[in-house]
């Protein structure tokens, strides 16, 4: 074995803890999903130099993270949420409650055909709701 390995290896790196800026820590707050903090803590940095304000950043979290929990998506990492791809641009509004369909199929039937769209002859209720679906989204 190699004495200079055995060396290295006993005595790990010590981390230097990053600070951030108070904006940037409610910022984090926000957002559930904790990872990557010093690429997020860049990403948004970079949009803020691309002139977003930090209210329209914080305001689009908050709309993000109400959108996920409310349609139980899975939130992004905070470091593509607020990356290039500007899903802060995005609007997360959430969806209405009476719009959706019933998770019960019983109601599901009742529930389409008060909207104009009724079950067809064999349809399966998996057929049916994806149907429901793809109609109330559009």
């Amino acid at each position: 074995m190699n004495p200079k390995y055995l060396q290295l290896s006993m005595f790990p790196k010590e981390r230097v803890k990053q600070e951030y800026p108070d904006w940037f820590e409610k910022l984090w707050d926000l957002y559930p999903y904790k990872v990557g903090k010093k690429t997020a803590f860049e990403r948004v940095v970079k949009r803020m130099c691309e002139g977003f304000q930090m209210d329209e950043i914080m305001e689009a979290t908050r709309s993000y993270v109400a959108f996920c929990e409310a349609t139980g998506r899975k939130l992004k990492d905070p470091a593509t949420f607020w990356g290039p791809q500007h899903f802060i641009c995005d609007e997360w509004k959430l969806p209405q409650e009476q719009d959706a369909p019933p998770k019960s199929d019983e109601d599901l039937v009742a529930w389409g055909a008060a909207r104009g769209i009724p079950a067809r002859a064999g349809e399966t209720y998996r057929e049916y709701r994806s149907r429901l679906e793809q109609r109330t989204l559009q």
